[in-house]
């Protein structure tokens, strides 16, 4: 008779032979045993790849690695901070701010992680790759002596970059001028766009490009042509009236797609022989504010709006505003607070130390800049006679010819005032404060320069008269390196101004012309400054100022401020291809936030454009990216 079994026994029966058979299996071995556990990966093998402004980590796969991760310690002693997570692929480039960089101290780490932990690669150095870091521009086609980068801008992101080259010959049209552009993308920087002189006639001899400035955004694009003689007046004119020769003229074009529209003309309101508006330019932020300085105007009039009706004071100097409302009209025409003289009266007796010079009028508005907002201006005046060091002083004390000085106005109440009146602590004769200046974003920081300042200090001082004179290496003398150069900075409170800093080169050298221009970033924390006659031959980034084996071949130095060093030297830097007469240095200019810097050789001679690999184009120039 068959046996019955039921379901539950068939279960219970295939559990039991189970249960025997995994019993058998592992009769060797311990019952409680548990798998390994997880490890962390093995540590990356990092290589480091520096280009123009980049450095570019790279590494073989790790196996067991699920993601990388990237740490930077900026000095080799701060620690290192996360500057990327979740990295998937073996690869990561990270930007370089090749002027703000300590080469020397600089180093990368990269973790190989996954859930059991992470491990991290050796200390990844960069020392000794600076020069590669540093970018090179030329034009498309270079010419000789067409003094490419006399003028440059670049948008606050730093992705734009305009370039004028005021001597450029468009064919028979000798010095028409043209404007280069240059874009950033991930693959690096290039030419996107070269603007002729738009000039009906040609625009032969008009230095097209001689003054540039951008939006912040890049789209805007301001140029001025000073040598241009149209005889019309004011904005969008018709210009179809008789010329006049050097009075002038700027242009304002908008970026469409990939190509670049004229949107405005802009004349002056009283345009004579020989005014050349357009020496100097500039654009706020959203492109709502232009100023236009002509510094050779010869109007007697001060202050805001007076009489330019007449020709008294031959360079006195003009800065003329407009605003964007349903289209551009003239805001304001600006000169000093007090009229130019052009003469200084003699003292009898002299006083002590003040020589009997003949003054030179004002050039009012040879520096020239704009807030962030367009509604604070400076303007520089470096033929400006006063010997009063004081800010807000004796405007009429006409006894150090070009000494120089600068000026704050502001926008208030729906009209542009006189705000302030700035002067070296040390004025003297001939220093020329004023002719180049910066302002930053707020409005709060100024930097200017006085490029013939001819003091033997060097480095970073509160004053220009040092307070302990033992510790300097040579006996102190105001006079001791003439045409030397010094900047200022000073500070705006919100409601008064004062000078905080006087900086001289490292190594003052006469005729260096330290602080022929200067630039601001945003938050006005860092400070460059060129000086195109400066003597070294050293290459890329350096701290040996020392040597004078490449005259003239320029130089520029950067600065940084902080609430514990307040200003202190961040950078000294060269060209990549330093040669004599290159005068690097001669133009720069800044991204927002600092991180961007381009400077200009206009003397730099080589024809060939992806590299220095010659001297065949006389003073074609270069600009280099830092």
């Amino acid at each position: 008779m068959a046996t019955q079994i039921s379901r539950r026994t068939r279960l219970w029966l295939a559990l039991s032979a189970s249960t025997m058979l995994l019993s058998a299996c592992g009769s060797d071995s311990d019952d409680n045993s548990t798998p390994p556990e997880a490890q962390a990966p093995d540590a990356a093998q990092v290589t480091a790849e520096i280009s123009t402004k980049q450095v570019t980590l790279s590494w073989d796969d790790v196996d067991g690695a699920t993601e990388y991760r990237v740490y930077r310690d900026l000095d080799g002693s701060s620690g290192y901070e996360p500057i990327s997570e979740d990295i998937t692929t073996s690869e990561f480039a990270y930007p370089l701010a090749a002027h703000l960089t300590d080469w020397d101290d600089v180093r990368f780490q990269v973790e190989a992680c996954n859930s059991a932990g992470c491990t991290p690669s050796e200390d990844i150095y960069i020392d000794g790759a600076a020069i590669d870091a540093i970018g090179y521009l030329k034009a498309d086609t270079p010419q000789d002596k067409s003094a490419y980068g006399f003028a440059m801008a670049i948008s606050d992101d730093g992705s734009t970059l305009a370039v004028g080259s005021p001597r450029y010959d468009a064919g028979n049209n000798v010095d028409a001028g043209a404007v280069y552009l240059y874009s950033k993308t991930d693959s690096g920087w290039s030419q996107t766009g070269r603007i002729d002189n738009p000039a009906s006639d040609g625009g032969d001899g008009d230095l097209f490009g001689y003054a540039v400035d951008l939006s912040a955004d890049g789209s805007q694009l301001l140029v001025t042509a000073p040598y241009e003689d149209g005889g019309s007046a004011g904005v969008n004119s018709a210009n179809d009236d008789e010329p006049i020769r050097n009075s002038g003229a700027a242009y304002l074009f908008t970026q469409s797609g990939s190509a670049w529209q004229q949107t405005a003309y802009f004349k002056a309101s009283n345009p004579d022989p020989n005014d050349f508006y357009g020496i100097r330019a500039t654009i706020n932020s959203d492109a709502t504010r232009v100023a236009i300085s002509a510094p050779f105007e010869a109007s007697n009039a001060a202050g805001v709006n007076g009489d330019q009706g007449n020709n008294d004071i031959e360079l006195a100097g003009a800065v003329y505003v407009y605003q964007l409302s349903d289209s551009w009209a003239q805001e304001a025409y600006i000169k000093p607070s007090f009229p130019s003289w052009p003469d200084s009266p003699c003292f009898d007796p002299m006083p002590p130390g003040i020589e009997c010079d003949e003054a030179s009028p004002s050039r009012f508005g040879y520096g020239l800049a704009f807030d962030d907002s367009g509604n604070t201006l400076a303007i520089g005046a470096p033929g400006e006679n006063s010997a009063d060091g004081q800010i807000n002083g004796n405007q009429s004390d006409f006894k150090a010819k070009s000494a120089g000085a600068a000026y704050i106005l502001r926008f208030a109440n729906n009209s542009w005032q006189h705000t302030a009146y700035i002067k070296a602590s040390n004025p003297s004769i001939d220093d020329e404060f004023g002719y180049a200046l910066a302002l930053s974003g707020d409005g709060n920081t100024l930097a200017v320069s006085a490029p013939h300042e001819d003091s033997n200090l060097t480095g970073v001082h509160p004053s220009p008269i040092p307070n302990d004179t033992a510790d300097l290496d040579v006996p102190f003398n105001e006079d001791g390196e003439p045409d030397s150069g010094a900047a200022y900075v000073f500070s705006f409170d919100g409601s008064d101004w004062s000078q905080v800093r006087y900086i001289k080169a490292e190594a003052t050298d006469e005729d260096d012309l330290f602080g022929w221009s200067v630039q601001l970033n945003s938050d006005g924390t860092t400070l460059a400054i060129g000086v195109p006659r400066e003597d070294s031959e050293e290459t890329g980034i350096s701290d040996d100022w020392g040597n004078s084996s490449a005259p003239a071949a320029g130089a520029a130095y950067v600065y940084q401020y902080s609430d514990t060093d307040n200003w202190a030297l961040s950078s000294y830097l060269k060209a990549i291809n330093t040669d004599a007469n290159d005068t690097f240095g001669r133009t720069l200019t800044l991204s927002g936030n600092g991180e961007t810097l381009a400077v200009a050789a206009t003397g730099e001679d080589s024809s060939q454009v992806d590299a220095p690999a010659n001297e065949d184009g006389e003073d074609s120039g270069a600009i280099y990216l830092y």
